[in-house]
């Protein structure tokens, strides 16, 4: 019998080459970035919530940004943040913290390098499975991923021991670690049933609790998101997801997928259209032919005709992972930052590929897809490792010292709200409130509808918890809501790899114009309503309003627009600030009002406007403005005769005349009688 430290002693062996080649790749990816920047930080600012929420789960505040936050479901995996906590409570804390992930990366691209290995050996022997090995540990784009700070060390080997275990029909493994993959990323969850309903499909593990395991502790991370946040959607997935921003265009969204599946096969996995531009970044799939070499995909397909039942596995978890990310997240983020559990998935098949080569055409074809292969991921690993150390030249220069700077100069009661809020909070240390809604749940849903939406959610808050500074991409909002605040700090790069955008500024925050757009201004609004008394009134762009009136939004060919201004009305003193919404069709919404009275609906707009006014279902009125925008807010008096208003609740539809050409700023509707 082999004792437990023997059979210890032999892991740590066969372990031991795999850990030294990983961590040599890391090394050297590590060192060209000191090299070049002469400073470290993680490459991407969404590794630093990461390491915020671990911190604070480690102080017993499980997913909550900071303390008094409340809980939020922004750390997508609650597997990965849970590590994180877990090795900060056995003391790699403090300055050895953001380092932390580092480490998890080598460990992870190892295990994937085995884990490669021996699926490529057992479907098309031992050739293909050290090609597919070093294939992984020469792939540039997984190299930067590893080490980015993100969740990629941990779905990445769960995902290949799950199709592994799947390969083998070890249904207790399956089981185990498809569970761990389910708990690790959503999308890590929708790849076990796909895996799953293979498998029980094709009759290959044996049916019962073992093989749905990966089904079941996929539920886990939406019981999560429902308790921290209320709903099942992880507040991650509400933010960056087509699926939930603003209104929601369903042709154009499935275009937009199509769109995105074909070009991610034709460009990035069959490398059909290079393009190879002066300079690329992170965020705009400039980079798509430094993935996989021209005709790896002819590999793959090769390797999955030759051996369709051991390749299933493979092709299955690839196609399910492509497929899902092209409807449910259709744009170039972050290197690709949502197809990474694809790519070892890929350079497995084209290894095998190149092994079916071999065993047509003999060893001379062998060496020459091989050494092809091996030559193209060289150059990738070079640029990628010069694409890490520009990434993390953004992160040094501007978010983290942002951050620092914050910390060192700010008060402690400072409350600061931001946009890229994983630095700023993690060096920060002062309460975050996020503009952007990953961290703070109230602001989740008002993100996705623009400054506007943004706006009107600062505006409701008591005044006195409203952020008493603001560290934002300006360029991420309507100018009108940066404009009141006075700038206190600037960093701007003079090139942008992976940052949002450029500059970042910490601002002073001035609301002294919240609440300005509560009421009419004008002076004709004013005399039109002199002696009457406000029913009811709509504050377009605001959630909350717009919920309590049942508004609904009509664009015409997904047009779609929330716009913010701060103009002043004729006649008045001082300028209002009111958020809104661009209407290319129409809206409707519910008003209060008192039945068989005149009535006098006061219309915010922001210029010319021509649009029909029909009250339950009827043409009560029109209204028109033909105000320039440079000449401030139009506030238009329309009058309802009584015999339109025939219940305590009207139905209120306002249609423009002129869809394709003259769409209007709906801001804010007042109903007087």
């Amino acid at each position: 019998m082999t004792m437990p430290g023997a059979r210890i002693q032999s892991a740590a062996r066969r372990a031991a080459p795999w850990i030294a080649a990983s961590a040599a790749v890391s090394a050297l990816y590590v060192a060209v970035a000191l090299a070049v920047n002469g400073r470290f930080a993680l490459p991407l600012d969404d590794s630093y919530i990461f390491l915020q929420y671990a911190r604070e789960a480690a102080h017993g505040r499980f997913l909550q940004y900071g303390p008094g936050s409340g809980a939020s479901s922004g750390a997508t995996s609650p597997l990965y943040l849970l590590v994180l906590a877990a090795l900060y409570l056995v003391g790699l804390r403090g300055p050895v913290f953001p380092f932390v992930p580092l480490i998890l990366g080598v460990a992870g691209l190892a295990v994937s390098a085995a884990a490669a290995r021996r699926i490529a050996s057992r479907a098309w022997g031992a050739p293909a499975g050290r090609l597919a090995a070093a294939l992984v540990l020469l792939h540039g784009p997984l190299a930067w991923h590893f080490l980015g700070g993100m969740e990629a060390p941990l779905v990445v080997p769960l995902l290949l021991l799950t199709v592994e275990a799947f390969q083998e029909r070890r249904a207790l493994r399956f089981a185990l670690v498809g569970s761990l993959l389910a708990l690790s990323r959503p999308e890590g969850w929708i790849i076990a049933l796909a895996l799953t309903t293979w498998a029980l499909v094709q009759r290959i593990l044996p049916r019962g609790a073992l093989a749905l395991a990966p089904a079941a502790a996929g539920v886990l991370p939406l019981l999560i998101n429902l308790a921290a946040s209320g709903r099942l959607q992880s507040n991650s997935f509400i933010t960056k997801s087509p699926l939930e921003w603003g209104v929601f265009y369903a042709p154009e969204h499935l275009l937009q997928s199509l769109r995105f599946f074909l070009a991610t096969v034709r460009d990035l996995f069959a490398n059909l259209a290079p393009n190879i531009p002066a300079t690329w970044a992170a965020n705009d799939g400039s980079a798509a032919a430094l993935f996989f070499a021209p005709g790896a995909a002819v590999l793959a397909i090769a390797a999955i005709a030759a051996a369709p039942a051991a390749a299933a596995p493979v092709a299955v978890a690839f196609g399910a992972h492509v497929a899902l990310v092209s409807f449910v997240l259709p744009v170039h983020m972050h290197w690709e930052r949502y197809l990474v559990p694809a790519f070892p998935l890929f350079l497995v098949l084209v290894a095998g590929g190149a092994a079916v080569i071999a065993e047509r055409w003999g060893r001379s074809a062998w060496r020459a897809a091989a050494s092809y292969l091996l030559a193209f991921q060289a150059v990738t690993f070079v640029a990628f490792a010069l694409a890490y150390a520009a990434s993390v030249h953004d992160l040094a220069f501007m978010h983290v010292p942002l951050g620092r700077w914050i910390d060192a100069n700010l008060p402690r009661e400072a409350r600061v709200a931001a946009n890229d809020v994983g630095a700023i909070a993690y060096y920060g240390r002062r309460p975050i409130f996020d503009l952007e809604g990953l961290t703070t749940d109230a602001m989740t849903r008002p993100a996705r509808n623009g400054s506007a939406s943004v706006y009107e959610a600062i505006e409701a808050m008591p005044a006195a918890s409203r952020p008493t500074h603001m560290c934002v991409f300006p360029s991420w909002f309507d100018e009108a809501f940066t404009a009141p605040h006075a700038p206190v700090y600037l960093l701007r790069l003079f090139q942008v790899t992976i940052a949002a955008s450029n500059p970042m500024v910490l601002y002073r925050a001035d609301w002294s114009l919240a609440g300005t757009g509560d009421a009419p201004r004008s002076a004709e609004a004013l005399a039109a309503i002199a002696g009457l008394t406000l029913a009811d009134r709509l504050d377009v762009a605001d959630l909350a309003s717009e919920a309590s009136h049942a508004y609904a939004l009509r664009a015409v060919e997904g047009g779609y627009e929330p716009r913010l201004r701060s103009m002043t009305p004729p006649g008045a003193a001082a300028p209002v600030m009111d958020g809104g919404r661009l209407v290319t069709g129409s809206e409707r919404f519910v008003l209060r009002a008192r039945p068989g009275r005149d009535a006098v609906l006061v219309v915010r707009t922001d210029g010319a406007m021509r649009a029909e006014v029909r009250v339950d279902g009827r043409r009560a009125a029109a209204v028109q403005s033909v105000r320039r925008q440079d000449e401030g807010w139009s506030e238009e008096a329309v009058r309802l005769p009584a015999s339109a208003i025939a219940r305590a609740e009207i139905d209120v539809e306002i249609a423009t005349e002129s869809p394709h050409y003259l769409g209007y700023g709906s801001y804010h509707y007042w109903l007087y009688q």
